[in-house]
C-alpha cells in the first residue's frame, strides 16, 4: 500500500526539518512547500538547500503580495489608527495555512502539516486547536482562526515534542521565532511605520495629556506607543498610557490602576461548533504588553459581538489585540478586543 502523502510548511529551520523526519518516521510521504513572503532571498536559499540535503521534494510559492496586503498592511493601519494588531493571527488562516491547504488540495495532497507547536482533539464530530505539551513554545493562540476544513486535514508532529530536546543539526537555516513579527527581521516596528508611512499624522511628534486635558509631555508619534505603555515618555510616578488619539495624534496617559478591566468586548470573532458544553470553565488568554486576567470567565454573545466578564480583572487589553478562549487546555473560539471597562 502507497504511504500517505502530507504536504508540510517548509522553512529549512530546526522544527520543519524535524518534522519532516517524524513525518517520515509515521510512514507519510512528504513533500514541502516554502512560502516567500518577505523577499528575503537569503532564507529562501538556504530553505531551498536544507530541502535538497533531505531528500525533500519541495515547491517554492511566491506569496509576498498576498502577505504585503494581508498581514503587512494590517499591521501598519492598525498601529496607525491607535490599536494593537495580531499579526500572526491574522497571517495563519489568510496564508500559512490557506495556501497550505489549497496547494496540498490543488494536487491531490490528503493531509497537511506546519511546524506549530500545537495539537488537535475532536468532540463529538467537531476539532478543536489543544495547547502543545511544551507550553513555552505552544503556539494556539495564534491559531483559533483556522476552519474545521483546515484543521480535518492537519497533523500537529510539534504537539507532543519538548522544544530543547531537538538537536540542531548542521545545515538548517537560521532559526526563526515563530513566535515573532517574521518581516521586522528583529528590528523595531516603528522603525517600519516611520519608513512606509512617514507622512502620516501618527508617525509625527504630538501631545501627551491627562484625561482632562492637561498637558503632561509629548510623545514620538502615537503610532509608536501602546496601552499600559511607559517606557519612552516622561510620566508621573505611576502613569502610564490609557488612551490613543490617533486623530487627534494625542497619548492621553493616567494612573495605571486606571487600566484594570473586568469586562471585554470581542469584534470579528469566532466560536469553535460546541463550545457551549465546555463553557463552565473558560478563561481568557491575552498575550501581549498587559497583564492576562486570571480565573474564569463568563461570554455572552449579542450584536454581533462577544462580551466577556472576567472573574478577575485583566490589565492594559488594548483595541486590536487577539483574546482567547480556552477551556483547559482547549481553544474554544477568540476574537479581537473592540473594547474593554
Amino acid at each position: 500500500m502507497a504511504s500517505q502523502k502530507v504536504l508540510l510548511a517548509f522553512s529549512g529551520g530546526i522544527d520543519s526539518s524535524y518534522c519532516v523526519a517524524a513525518l517520515r518516521e509515521r510512514g507519510y510521504e512528504v513533500q514541502g512547500l516554502i512560502l516567500d513572503m518577505t523577499g528575503d532571498r537569503e532564507f529562501i536559499r538556504q530553505a531551498v538547500a536544507r530541502a535538497d540535503s533531505l531528500g525533500l521534494h519541495h515547491e517554492v510559492k511566491d506569496v509576498r503580495e498576498e502577505f504585503g496586503k494581508n498581514v503587512i498592511d494590517y499591521f501598519c493601519s492598525e498601529y496607525l489608527a491607535g490599536r494593537t494588531p495580531g499579526p500572526c493571527t491574522v497571517c495563519n488562516p489568510a496564508i500559512k495555512w490557506r495556501y497550505l491547504y489549497d496547494s496540498a488540495k490543488a494536487n491531490g495532497i490528503g493531509r497537511i502539516a506546519t511546524g506549530h507547536y500545537f495539537r488537535t482533539e475532536s468532540r463529538n464530530g467537531n476539532i478543536f486547536i489543544r495547547q502543545a505539551r511544551d507550553k513555552s513554545k505552544d503556539q494556539s493562540y495564534y491559531l483559533w482562526m483556522l476552519p474545521q476544513e483546515i484543521l480535518s486535514v492537519a497533523l500537529t508532529p510539534m504537539g507532543e515534542v519538548i522544544k530543547s530536546n531537538i538537536p540542531n543539526p548542521s545545515g538548517t537555516a537560521r532559526p526563526r521565532e515563530s513566535m515573532g513579527v517574521c518581516f521586522l527581521r528583529g528590528g523595531n516596528y516603528s522603525d517600519l511605520l516611520s519608513r512606509s508611512h512617514p507622512d502620516h499624522p501618527s508617525c509625527h511628534p504630538g501631545p501627551v495629556i491627562d484625561r482632562c486635558g492637561k498637558p503632561l509631555g509629548r510623545h514620538d508619534g502615537t503610532a509608536f506607543y501602546t496601552i499600559g505603555q511607559k517606557k519612552g515618555l516622561d510620566l508621573p510616578p505611576g502613569y502610564a498610557v490609557t488612551g490613543i488619539d490617533a486623530p487627534g495624534n494625542r497619548l492621553i496617559a493616567g494612573p495605571a490602576e486606571e487600566l484594570f478591566a473586568d469586562t471585554i468586548i470581542l469584534a470579528k470573532y469566532r466560536l469553535f461548533p460546541g463550545w457551549e458544553e465546555l463553557a463552565s470553565e473558560l478563561r481568557l488568554v491575552i498575550r501581549g504588553y498587559g497583564v492576562n486576567p486570571e480565573g474564569t470567565c463568563t461570554v455572552k454573545e449579542a450584536g454581533g459581538q462577544l462580551t466577556v466578564r472576567l472573574q478577575k480583572p485583566a490589565w492594559a487589553p488594548a483595541a486590536g489585540q487577539p483574546a482567547v478562549l480556552y477551556s483547559g487546555e482547549l481553544a474554544v473560539g477568540g476574537g479581537f478586543i473592540s473594547g474593554y471597562y
